[in-house]
Parts: structure tokens; sequence; C-alpha cells
């Protein structure tokens, strides 16, 4: 038990302060121009980049702008077209302040370089990102961008030079499979926390496969109708809603010593929120229109795997056997769901402040 509780707070200590949905923040636009050069531009949350940055130039002083840190951001830019690095330059910095409370800042980084003759195929990397970001590759005289989503600083796979590849629909499903699975476990903790207080509230399987039912129906529909715009609510609202909920399915753990017959409504409501959150990671970086329904369906997919790894490591490291152990609710349920609430509390008050609320 003591283990469960280490972990979890290894867990929370690593947790970002105020977002917990990272995919789609940072965009790279790809543009093969005709004239034998490429223009990529990257736009990327300021003060994250300027964190990493700093990192790798730890002489620049603090609050320097980004401008001051070119060559490390040169270097981190990699586009190596049939296995030779082609040197980006050169590399503008625009920062854009925030235009209001759900269009935070953005840097706008502009980087090009040279074709060689009869260039083939080329890889893209760019070492100043934690989380999946989309590479948007455009081709002149080519209406339809080819969408590439790359995990962190990997280098993405190979892609023609010559024009657009259409991607198959196993390969559109894959991808977003491996996202939406990617963004549950281990970069959605404030849903891993959520799915963890559902497990701890219903320790029997059947109550638990209704509450994650719901949860799933409800998300589902969200995550549907926010992609495809019929709904487009604040991102910045949705968030602090999310981490309300957490802390609620927490406190209700605490003080409802049996599942009530009202939970599965609770967590219906609250997986609305949540796949509006879903949406929201992927809103700035939406697939291809023609691409838009596998995408939304690999990325579901890829969410229910995720929740389901969470419960069965759930399983894995406490284990349904304990529910009917004495000490179950004591060593259990109270410390991690009081663990939990803090959480979603913590949460709450940040994104608060983050929005301007407070």
């Amino acid at each position: 038990m003591l283990r469960c509780i280490f972990i979890l707070l290894i867990l929370l200590s690593s947790a970002p302060s105020s977002r917990a949905h990272e995919i789609g923040t940072t965009r790279v636009t790809l543009d093969i121009l005709a004239d034998g050069r490429w223009r990529a531009t990257i736009l990327t949350p300021p003060s994250a980049l300027l964190a990493r940055l700093a990192a790798r130039m730890p002489d620049i002083p603090p609050d320097t702008g980004v401008d001051a840190y070119r060559p490390a951001l040169t270097a981190a830019i990699g586009f190596e077209i049939d296995g030779q690095l082609s040197e980006p330059k050169p590399v503008s910095v625009i920062v854009h302040q925030a235009e209001d409370k759900d269009r935070p800042a953005v840097a706008e980084i502009i980087a090009e370089g040279a074709l060689p003759p009869q260039a083939a195929r080329a890889a893209w990397r760019l070492d100043l990102v934690a989380s999946a970001y989309s590479l948007s590759i455009h081709h002149t005289g080519q209406q339809q961008p080819t969408l590439i989503w790359i995990d962190g600083d990997a280098s993405s796979a190979l892609f023609p030079l010559s024009g657009a590849e259409k991607k198959s629909l196993a390969n559109i499903l894959s991808d977003y499979i491996s996202l939406g699975f990617t963004h549950v476990l281990p970069r959605g903790l404030d849903h891993i926390l959520f799915i963890l207080a559902l497990c701890l509230y219903a320790p029997r399987l059947r109550p638990l496969l209704i509450q994650a039912s719901a949860f799933t129906l409800a998300h589902s529909a969200t995550l549907a109708l926010t992609m495809t715009g019929l709904i487009r609510p604040p991102s910045n609202l949705v968030e602090i809603l999310i981490a309300l909920s957490i802390a609620f399915v927490a406190v209700e753990n605490l003080v409802a010593p049996k599942p009530t017959a009202r939970r599965p409504l609770i967590v219906f409501a609250f997986g609305l929120l949540h796949g509006m959150g879903f949406a929201g990671a992927l809103r700035e970086a939406a697939p291809v229109s023609g691409d838009l329904a596998p995408a939304l369906i690999g990325f579901n997919i890829g969410v229910e795997f995720g929740q389901i790894a969470v419960i069965g490591l759930y399983i894995l490291l406490v284990g349904f056997w304990t529910r009917s152990r004495r000490w179950y609710r004591a060593w259990v349920v109270s410390p991690l769901s009081l663990l939990i609430a803090a959480a979603g509390a913590a949460w709450t008050w940040e994104r608060l402040q983050a929005a301007g609320y407070l």
C-alpha cells in the first residue's frame, strides 16, 4: 500500500502545473516550395519553449527574450533529407501575446532551408517538445496536406518530398489509437486519477464497469461533437471543471462509504467534460477533413485502451482481493482519495489563476 502511495506522489510531483493536456499545443507546418526550398512554421507555448532553451544555454541571463537562444533553437531543429541534415537558416522568432483567456500566448518560429536537387525523402525532428505534436506537410500545387503525429523529440517517419502520400485507413487508425492511449497513459494524469477514483469507489467489477461505461459513452459523444464543431466550449473553463470533477469524485469516495444509484449519472456528467478536454487536445491540430472519422474512432479506441490499462494496473497493484479486508477503506480508499482530492483542488486553483479568474 505504501508503494502505491509513493508511486502516486511521484506522479503528482512530476505533473504539469496547470494544464494536463499538451497534445496539440505545439504545431508544425512544413511547406515544400517549388523554388527548391523548405519552410517550417512552428507554433508552441513560449513559456515551455524558454524553459527548455534555458536548460540548454544556462549562461543566458533570466528574463531574456527567445531570440537570445538562437543557437540552441537552430540546433534543436533537425530536417534530414535523404539522410543528410539540412541546416535551418535563417531562424526568426515572434512571440504573439495572449488575445484573450481562451487564446494563450504563442511563439512563432520560422525556419527555412534548401532542398537538394532530386531530393526524395525526408524526416523531421524538433528537440524542444515533450509531448506529441502534429507535422502538417504542404506541397506546392496540392491542396490536401499530409498530417504526421510525432512523439516529443523523436524523429518522424520518412515522408516523400515529391508530393503528398495518402495514408491508408489502417495507418490513420494506428496513429490515433497510439495518440489516444498515450494521452491517458502516461501523460493524462488528471484522467488517470479520475479512473483511479472510480476504482476506489467501486471495488467490485460490476459497478466499476457500469461507471466506466457511462464515462466512455459521455466522453465519446462530446469528443465527436467538439471535433466536428457542433459545440465549442471554452477550453480554460473545461480544464477547470475537469479538475473540479476529480476533486468531487475523490471527496465522494470519502463521505459515501457505499456506491449510490446516482454515481453513474455523476460519472456520465463528468465524462461529458472529459470528452471536451480530449477534443481540446486535438482541436488546434485537427486531422484533415477526410481523415476526421477514422481519427476520432482511433483516438477513442486508444483512450479506452488507456483506461483499461489504468484499471488493470490498479488491479495488479492493489487488487480486488483487498476489497473484503477490514483495512481496505482505512488504508487504501481513504489515503488515496485524499491525495486525489488534493491534486484536483490544487489543479483547480492553478487553472483558475492561469485563466485569469483569480
